[in-house]
Parts: C-alpha cells; structure tokens; sequence
C-alpha cells in the first residue's frame, strides 16, 4: 500500500488524471496508501519549490489560468478535448450549461468511485472504475490523456479471462476502444 500510495503521488504533474484516487483510497479505507500518496506529492511539489523557486510556481499557476480560459472559450479547439464539457460545447451550448453537465459527470464519477472501492470488489473491477471514473471527471482532457484506458480494458480482461466474458463485454470493449477515435 505504501509503495502503491508513493507512485500514486508522483501523479500531481498531471493532477487532473488522479482525481479519483484520494476519493478511492478513503472509500476503501486504504490509509496507509493515501497518507502515502499525500506525502509523494507534497514531496514532488516541495522539491519543485526549492529547485527551482518561486518564480516557476507563480509563472505555472498564471499558466494554468490562461490555459483554463483557452479551453473554455474555445481558443483551443472543442474538438479536441474528449470530455463531456467540450462535447456540450460542440454541441452548441454555452459554458455555464457545459460546465453543469461535466460537474453531474464528475460527481457521478466520483459517488461510482466511492461505492464501488467501499464494498471491497474485486481488484480489476475496483482499477476499472477508478480509471473510468478518473477520465470521466476532468472538464479539459485531450486524447493523449486517454491511455489509461488501456489500462482500463486490460483490466476488464484480466477479469473477464478469469470469470469469462458476459454476453455484452466483447462489444462494449470494441466501442470502448474505437470511442476516443
């Protein structure tokens, strides 16, 4: 749980993928990982700050604003985020209705999380939803984010493997795949 907690934490130079874990990890009731992965980003981020100062992190969060403006406005384009906010926003509608439809997507994503790591499921079942839930929640995610997914379905099929495929699964794979396309 500590080794798995500390790699967890070394996901903060991308923080928007690992939205999911903390909500994971306390609905199972992992403590040792989380307070783990607490600690390796808190350590990632205290290194960054003294090796390269303060200047960098002002300079990132000023980034991060503009970026967020970009992405909402459409400066860069919708169509290459896959996220439901920017398919509202192909879609025609307005940000305030886009970004309403992306938070029900991530507190559903995020109440799915919570369920399904506090009853204990099977692990592959539990890495699934935590991946599928984590590329649900972000509002800006470009495809390039998407290869967890692969994770995602070689988990499925670890498990399916075991217990066989049910009749829905080959085809839900399939589309699963060819959806970021």
């Amino acid at each position: 749980p500590v080794a798995a907690g500390l790699l967890w934490g070394a996901l903060i130079y991308k923080p928007h993928l690992a939205l999911m874990m903390p909500i994971a990890l306390l609905a199972g009731r992992n403590w040792r990982a989380f307070a783990a992965m607490a600690v390796s980003a808190a350590a990632f981020v205290a290194v960054s700050f003294l090796w390269f100062g303060v200047g960098t992190w002002q300079a990132f969060l000023t980034e991060a604003q503009s970026a967020a403006a970009s992405f909402t406005t459409g400066r860069v384009g919708f169509a290459g985020l896959v996220s439901l906010f920017a398919a509202a926003r192909l879609a025609g509608l307005g940000a305030v209705a886009a970004d309403a439809i992306q938070l029900v997507a991530a507190l559903g994503a995020a109440a799915l999380t919570a369920l399904v790591w506090a009853r204990g499921g099977s692990l592959p079942v539990r890495a699934l939803v935590l991946i599928a839930a984590g590329l649900m929640a972000p509002p800006v995610i470009l495809f390039y984010d998407l290869l967890p997914a692969v994770i995602a379905i070689a988990w499925l099929m670890l498990d399916a493997r075991r217990t066989g495929f049910l009749p829905w699964e080959k085809l839900a794979l399939c589309i699963i795949w060819v959806v970021p396309i």
